[in-house]
């Protein structure tokens, strides 16, 4: 497994948080930069262990998506912050995540 620029993931996560939420940042930024600090670490764990074969392919997916639900909430509880607003945001890191972790795996995921 390649290794991950985890710092360089969390950068462009808050990079593509400000792009999408616009003048809503202001009102999600304590929160999401803190989400998005733990959204690493444990994207991190889990890629460690579908990597070590702990988890299955689908345990794996149900975890991320658990994942991806958590950062919406956080998302979402910020005041300001539009459900389409935090689904855009989400997607878009969601597909940024899935780059590099593919990447990383060597997979298609």
């Amino acid at each position: 497994m390649d290794t991950i620029d985890f710092k360089q993931l969390l950068e462009d996560c808050i990079a593509i948080a400000k792009k999408e939420l616009g003048s809503a940042w202001k009102d999600a930024k304590p929160f999401a930069e803190h989400a998005f600090r733990q959204y690493a670490e444990d994207v991190a764990k889990l890629l460690q262990l579908r990597h070590q074969g702990d988890i299955t392919e689908e345990a794996y997916q149900y975890y991320m998506q658990v994942q991806q639900l958590g950062l919406q909430n956080v998302l979402l509880a910020a005041k300001g912050v539009g459900i389409l607003a935090a689904q855009n945001t989400i997607n878009a890191i969601m597909g940024l995540v899935t780059k590099v972790a593919s990447s990383a795996l060597g997979l298609a995921l």
